[in-house]
């Protein structure tokens, strides 16, 4: 099926297109019939997803006529009914399929998601090449994400085919963490220091990928808009949990985990009003504890705490956050890295 992967790898189908092409539908699969004009030669082409499989078959032998599909077939015959063939495949992809970027349904995606979380796109970086697109920061054109076309094989992976992967950048030292995730490998073609590759087979998911690209886009930006690969900023309600008192009677507490934290990343609390302010630091002891929750709550997995820290009265309120581009505090984000290096510079002894 190489002429039909070649042709169809960069296009979806549009269902309704099919249907006034002459394709019928039946339990999900799109199928058209259409004779080539050579003896009983006739396409029999299907549509089932986003995959486009097809034959020549002769009505008279009732059976396939498989040199289309093989490799190096000469003669005038087989050029005849090649050429038929792929001028019907050709007809189809014109009128049935749109044109998309990537190849995987993934990079589509992380495309449209770029697009519509920052106003960019991609370029392709490489001269006379479509294989590689780059994702850049508009003000000073630096990469922060480029999607390859790689062999399995190539990646170390033991899987016949291409995939389509996601180089992004991390803080050095943290590559070696990534690369426990599933999905995510030393990268391929670029600083394996300070890069990483993500496969975009739907191993890794989209959340993931974006967070990954969120951290890799900030450091093309000044200090003000980068982001730290271990530090978080996570929202405490006193309603539901006394921060307070369990620093005073504990050393240790159990808190809800975003999936991203790791252990001995550090934790900042800004407890909500009456506070409205950060009020602890903490470290991650351990992270991904099971736990068991009811139906209300639904917490899948907690990490434990440890107390290093409790700030002074107004330590950085809703206000002053907002110079670090902190807006809002619904769920764990990352510390950018400005903020960081003030509290540091108001606690040289963190």
């Amino acid at each position: 099926m190489i002429v039909e992967k070649e042709l169809f790898e960069k296009l979806r189908p549009d269902t309704n297109k099919l249907l006034h092409f002459g394709f019928e539908a039946h339990d999900g699969i799109y199928t058209y019939e259409k004779s080539l004009g050579i003896d009983a030669l006739y396409a029999h082409v299907e549509v089932q997803g986003n995959t486009l499989t097809g034959k020549v078959l002769d009505r008279d032998l009732d059976e396939e006529y498989i040199a289309v599909h093989l490799p190096g077939q000469k003669g005038a015959y087989a050029s005849s009914v090649s050429e038929k063939y792929l001028e019907i495949l050709e007809d189809i992809a014109k009128n049935c399929f749109t044109p998309v970027p990537f190849v995987s349904d993934q990079a589509n995606r992380l495309a449209e998601w770029v697009e519509t979380e920052w106003k960019e796109t991609y370029d392709f970086p490489f001269a006379k090449s479509t294989e590689g697109a780059a994702f850049r920061n508009p003000d000073n054109r630096k990469w922060y994400g480029i999607i390859l076309n790689v062999d399995y094989k190539k990646l170390g992976i033991d899987k016949d085919g291409k995939t389509e992967i996601l180089n992004v950048k991390t803080e050095p030292g943290w590559t070696q963490i990534l690369q426990k995730e599933e999905g995510i490998l030393e990268c391929y073609h670029m600083n394996k220091e300070k890069w990483v590759s993500i496969l975009l087979d739907e191993t890794v998911p989209d959340e993931r990928i974006h967070e990954l690209l969120k951290i890799s886009r900030s450091f093309t930006m000044p200090l003000s808009g980068r982001l730290s690969a271990t530090s978080w900023l996570v929202p405490a309600n006193p309603k539901y949990f006394d921060l307070e008192e369990a620093y005073e009677e504990k050393e240790e507490i159990l808190w809800k985990q975003s999936t991203s934290i790791h252990k001995d990343d550090i934790v900042y609390m800004y407890v909500a009003q009456p506070y409205g302010e950060i009020r602890f630091k903490t470290k991650v002891l351990e992270a991904d504890i099971p736990y068991s929750y009811n139906k209300e709550i639904r917490i899948k997995k907690v990490m434990r705490l440890q107390f290093l820290k409790k700030y002074e009265d107004h330590f950085f309120d809703a206000i002053a956050l907002e110079e670090y581009g902190i807006r809002y505090i619904r769920g764990p984000r990352r510390m950018p890295d400005d903020l960081l290096k003030r509290i540091e510079e108001l606690y040289p002894e963190d």
